[in-house]
């Protein structure tokens, strides 16, 4: 599914520096791109958009539920529409919907849709080949702006920024903000914790970042095995 902003909407020069964001010798165009990019890398990684949105998405048909939603928060169920390997089409009305349609998890986004006695069985008995869901989902303003989410979104987009400026003022800890465990010179000598992984990258910031919204994510509310 296609990301469908193309601008951020939520980092802006004036949040970015009250959350601790360096801009250097940066220009406006380099730190809207590192915002941008930082709002995508975070909608990856807590598994929802930053403001309700908009979505729909195909999937294959299988007998047993439920349908695990590519993304969650799940605010409302707007459309299900069925088709059978003919292309034969039952769509859902907002009755059906309401009786038929039912949130298992609306967080991590897992939704049973059953088969409408009057509808679909009753329209065509062969079971149907793929199941097209339309929803809207997303994190509210209050929790978007949230100060740990902000802040956050400002490490994120520093490590994108820094990336970026090339004049030496903004520089990551590593190339490519690589997680550095071990360092040592002359006079000194570092032996870390082990660094994880995430989609912002493996340094100490990332890390951090991924910390500080782990309780945001959407899949680690149910798991189904």
């Amino acid at each position: 599914m296609d990301y469908p902003y193309g601008t951020a909407f939520l980092l802006n020069d004036s949040v970015f520096t009250s959350y601790g964001g360096l801009t250097g010798t940066s220009t406006a165009a380099q730190r809207n791109a590192a915002y941008f990019v930082a709002e995508r890398q975070m909608t990856e990684h807590i598994g929802t958009f930053l403001k309700p949105t908009d979505v729909s998405d195909t999937y294959l048909w299988v007998t047993s539920n439920p349908f695990e939603l590519e993304y969650g928060y799940v605010r409302s169920i707007n459309g299900v529409t069925l088709k059978d390997a003919e292309n034969d089409t039952y769509v859902y009305t907002a009755d059906d919907i309401s009786n038929y349609v039912l949130l298992r998890n609306w967080k991590a986004g897992y939704v049973d849709i059953l088969l409408t006695p009057a509808g679909w069985a009753y329209y065509n008995p062969i079971f149907p080949y793929t199941v097209e869901v339309s929803w809207t989902c997303g994190l509210l303003t209050g929790t978007s702006t949230a100060p740990d989410m902000l802040m956050a979104l400002t490490m994120v987009a520093q490590i994108n920024l820094n990336e970026i400026v090339s004049d030496g003022t903004l520089v990551n800890e590593g190339v490519g903000d690589i997680g550095i465990q071990e360092f040592s010179n002359q006079f000194y000598h570092e032996i870390r914790t082990k660094l994880g992984h995430s989609i912002f990258g493996n340094s100490a910031k990332a890390n951090k970042a991924a910390n500080l919204t782990r309780h945001f994510r959407a899949k680690s509310a149910l798991r189904f095995h």
